[in-house]
């Protein structure tokens, strides 16, 4: 086993899905040029915008250390952006590099423990509906709240006896889904959101909320993978979610003006 540590890097400030997924894919990089995997990885360079001290690692409270050794049978591994389309991800091997590198901690799966009792979660019955707007708009296509709802009625004709977990950072999603859905759970204690705007609630959150927002989101990104069903557009947050997940099942994913599925 070899005992290299990789110094993961992604300088400026940046969503904390952005830096896993920079993680992830400088991960790749480095196993696709050596044909092994680093033993370690290094992430006290980045997360700067959930942190006080620039050089400090704060990585350990989102993810804990796995010492496994991944022996994985390819020489090359397909490396999928957020805007690809998540049916192309060889869970095979991602979910073991997921597995070394992003194992959440202690204290998530705990708070993970605290909101599933909170709110009465059934996995077997909920449908996850997540839209990531606000400034993602400068990125990427985002569907409008009808077309999210026209989708619902394509794959629940009746919605009477499914519940669902609605999420997002725009205040009006979840206005006008508490008026179409009847069964519906929001985590309003645990997430912040703001009215529809080219931001992001990181820029104009203060740092001791900032980190207390983030572990819950963090929870919250591995509770929507759990979810039986899953409606989302793409992003770092959504690619998250379908990696915790292992499989693309019962993902419908918002890509380029169309839904995959």
């Amino acid at each position: 086993m070899n005992n290299d540590t990789l110094i993961i890097n992604h300088p400026g400030y940046h969503g904390f899905f952005s830096y896993c997924s920079v993680s992830l894919l400088q991960i790749l990089i480095y196993f696709n040029k050596n044909k092994y995997f680093p033993n370690n990885i290094d992430m006290s360079k980045i997360f700067t915008f959930f942190k006080k001290n620039e050089n400090y690692d704060i990585s350990k409270i989102f993810f804990k250390k796995m010492n496994n050794n991944l022996n994985l049978d390819i020489n090359n591994i397909n490396i999928v952006d957020q805007f690809d389309d998540y049916s192309s991800i060889n869970f095979v091997y991602y979910n073991q590099i997921i597995h070394k590198y992003f194992t959440l901690s202690d204290e998530i799966n705990n708070i993970i423990l605290n909101i599933e009792n909170k709110y009465n979660i059934n996995y077997d019955n909920i449908c996850c509906v997540f839209l990531r707007g606000n400034d993602k708009i400068t990125e990427t296509i985002i569907p409008d709240y009808n077309e999210i709802y026209n989708k619902l009625n394509n794959i629940f004709p009746d919605k009477e006896n499914i519940n669902f977990l609605l999420q997002s950072d725009e205040t009006e999603f979840f206005t006008f889904f508490k008026l179409k859905l009847k069964n519906i759970t929001i985590f309003n204690d645990e997430i912040k959101h703001i009215n529809k705007q080219k931001t992001s609630i990181n820029h104009i959150t203060d740092y001791d909320n900032k980190i207390i927002l983030i572990k819950n989101f963090l929870a919250i990104v591995k509770i929507m993978s759990k979810c039986k069903y899953v409606i989302c557009n793409s992003g770092n947050i959504s690619l998250w979610i379908t990696l915790f997940r292992n499989n693309n099942d019962n993902v419908f994913q918002f890509l380029n003006g169309i839904w995959i599925k």
